[in-house]
C-alpha cells in the first residue's frame, strides 16, 4: 500500500509505503474470495448485501485470515465474511501503515488508485471511512486504477525525452495527453529474455492528435 501526498502544485509533500504484510490486503481480499468460492467479479455484490459484518482488525493478513476462520465458526456467511475485509481495508491504511495519522490532515481530496479499486465493496469502505474521518471530502477513483502507476512511468518518461529534446518548457507544459485505452495481460509481456515482464500498452493521441502506444513496464 503506498500513501502519496501532493501539494496544489502536484509536487509531492509526503510519500508513506507498507513494510508490513497488511501491504498485501488486496490480494487478500481476492484469495479469500477464492477460497471461500466466489469469484472476484461477484465479491462486490455479495458484499453489499450483507446485513451484517465481522470486524477485522487493521493488522498482519495472517491474522486476518486467521481471524476470518474464527469468522465462519462464529456463523457468518461468505458475503458478511467478505464485507468485514473490505472494511479493514481502510483501517489497515490509516490505522497500521499510517500509524494513525488522521486524513484530515493531508487534504480533502482523495484519488483511490490501484486493482483493488475494481471492487466496488472495497471502494465503498474506503469511502465511508474517509468521509466519516474528514466531512465533506471529495473521494475519487482513477479512471484507470490498475494501470495508474505504468501510466505515470510512462508520461515521465515521455517528460525526460522531452528535456532531453530542449523542448520549449510551455509546450512540456502545454502537451495533452489523451488515453482512449489500457493493456495488460499475457498478450502484452515482454518476450525479450526468460522473466517475461509484465507490461501495459497505453493507447491514445498525443499532442499533435496522433495516435500513439505508450509502453510500461510494471
Amino acid at each position: 500500500i503506498k500513501v502519496m501526498v501532493l501539494d496544489r502544485a502536484g509536487a509531492i509533500r509526503d510519500f508513506r509505503i507498507s513494510t508490513q504484510c497488511s501491504a498485501g490486503i488486496g490480494l487478500v481480499l481476492e484469495a479469500t474470495a477464492r477460497e471461500l468460492g466466489v469469484a472476484l467479479e461477484d465479491f462486490a455484490n455479495r458484499a453489499l448485501a450483507a446485513r451484517r459484518a465481522p470486524y477485522f482488525a487493521e493488522s498482519c493478513v495472517v491474522f486476518l485470515d486467521s481471524n476470518r476462520v474464527t469468522a465462519q465458526r462464529q456463523g457468518y456467511a461468505t458475503g458478511e465474511i467478505l464485507a468485514g475485509l473490505a472494511r479493514a481495508l481502510p483501517r489497515v491504511i490509516w490505522g497500521d501503515m499510517m500509524r494513525g495519522t488522521p486524513p484530515a490532515t493531508l487534504g480533502r481530496t482523495f484519488v483511490l488508485q490501484g486493482g483493488v479499486q475494481q471492487n466496488v465493496a472495497a471502494v465503498k469502505a474506503q469511502a465511508d471511512y474517509l468521509l466519516a474521518e474528514v466531512p465533506g471530502a471529495v473521494v475519487q477513483v482513477h479512471p484507470h486504477p490498475a494501470d495508474a502507476g505504468a501510466i505515470g512511468a510512462a508520461f515521465h518518461a515521455l517528460d525526460c525525452v522531452a528535456a532531453r529534446s530542449r523542448e520549449p518548457a510551455e509546450r512540456r507544459a502545454r502537451r495533452a495527453l489523451e488515453i482512449a485505452s489500457t493493456r495488460s495481460d499475457e498478450s502484452t509481456r515482454c518476450g525479450l529474455c526468460e522473466n517475461r515482464c509484465a507490461r501495459t500498452l497505453v493507447d491514445g493521441r498525443d499532442a499533435d492528435g496522433a495516435a500513439r502506444t505508450w509502453v510500461a513496464g510494471h
